[in-house]
């Protein structure tokens, strides 16, 4: 029993450690992109109207999927492939607003965006929600908000220094910093993809300051458990979590993140 419970800590531990990672550079790249995309309009000369039209846009996809998508996480059997999806859509989004020729393209890229950070939000708290014991269900979602909060400062300071202090929107050099902003934002939204990669696993994984690579570690059901107290446990790499919450592991339906 002391066993598992150390397995499941450290378990748990690691699960932390990659929604915080994924949730930083995914926030970062978001709140990266967001901002820039104004200067991107403005760059096209588009007025007031347009760059709140197109601000606006970025939750019509969010608007109408955000229910759907709430009854997907609580039924998909692998929460982080919900997570990649939309990791992957926040760079789609940013490629596309930073490859968009005119403002209703980037309309559509920003609509992808909105639509990319629902589904790694959704996806992301649902895997506490399943996977995190009552008594760490706190720290679970106070770190992850906590990541949030973090990348959405890292982001627009980043987009600060790099389009600088210039007033000039529709320069060559303005423009380039723009679109190298927008590189950066789909860049940090793909380094959050290897971690969530199912089949991407370390075995010398650790847990520290600094430690924010790795990958996301799959999740197998060992096939044993203890009969005298009915346990199962799963299998996170090398370290087995504690699965003793019937309520988030129906027999009928094992899921894995």
């Amino acid at each position: 029993m002391v066993a598992g419970s150390k397995a499941s800590s450290s378990g748990i531990m690691r699960w932390l450690v990659i929604l915080i990672a994924t949730g930083l550079l995914s926030q970062t790249a978001l709140n990266l992109v967001r901002p820039v995309t104004t200067y991107k309009l403005i760059s096209f000369g588009s007025g007031s109207f347009t760059v709140g039209a197109v601000t606006a846009a970025y939750a019509i996809l969010p608007l109408f999927t955000a229910m759907m998508l709430g009854r997907v996480s609580s039924r998909i059997r692998r929460i982080r492939f919900l997570m990649v999806a939309g990791v992957g859509l926040i760079a789609v989004g940013g490629l596309g607003i930073n490859l968009a020729p005119n403002a209703l393209a980037v309309a559509l890229a920003s609509a992808v965006l909105g639509l990319g950070h629902l589904m790694f939000t959704i996806g992301g708290q649902s895997s506490i929600a399943r996977y995190f014991p009552d008594s760490d269900l706190d720290k679970g979602f106070g770190w992850f908000t906590a990541a949030y909060a973090a990348g959405q400062f890292i982001g627009p300071l980043i987009a600060g220094m790099v389009l600088g202090s210039g007033t000039d929107a529709v320069s060559a050099e303005r423009i380039a910093d723009i679109s190298l902003s927008l590189w950066i934002g789909a860049g940090a939204a793909l380094l959050a993809v290897p971690f969530l990669l199912p089949n991407w696993r370390t075995a010398g994984f650790q847990v520290g300051v600094g430690c924010l690579t790795g990958a996301l570690l799959g999740v197998n059901w060992l096939g044993a458990a203890d009969q005298g107290h009915g346990i199962a446990y799963l299998r996170v790499d090398d370290a087995a979590v504690h699965a003793g919450h019937p309520h988030r592991f129906p027999a009928a339906g094992r899921r894995e993140t």
